[in-house]
């Protein structure tokens, strides 16, 4: 149990605090307190990869010059042939 105490404040004591937004009330609940000194902090993580599940098919060179000259083909009406080795 974390609660420590639970107040409920009304009418004239939630509005001298709270102002207009206490008008309806106001419950207030204090936890119990922290001990003292710095606070700890412990943590476990883990991180793993593995193999990926799809690969991306990628262009050889040769593949890449020839599918550039295709494109300027379509494109222009150009030959491309100073883009071959």
């Amino acid at each position: 149990n974390i609660i420590e105490s639970l107040s409920v404040l009304k009418d004239a004591s939630a509005a001298a605090i709270y102002g207009s937004r206490g008008s309806n009330g106001v419950i207030l609940i204090q936890s119990k307190k922290g001990k003292k000194g710095a606070p700890q902090v412990t943590y476990k993580g883990q991180f793993r990869m593995s193999q990926p599940q799809q690969t991306i098919d990628v262009m050889t060179p040769d593949e890449y010059i020839t599918f550039k000259q295709d494109i300027a083909r379509l494109k222009d009406g150009w030959s491309g042939d100073q883009l071959a080795p």
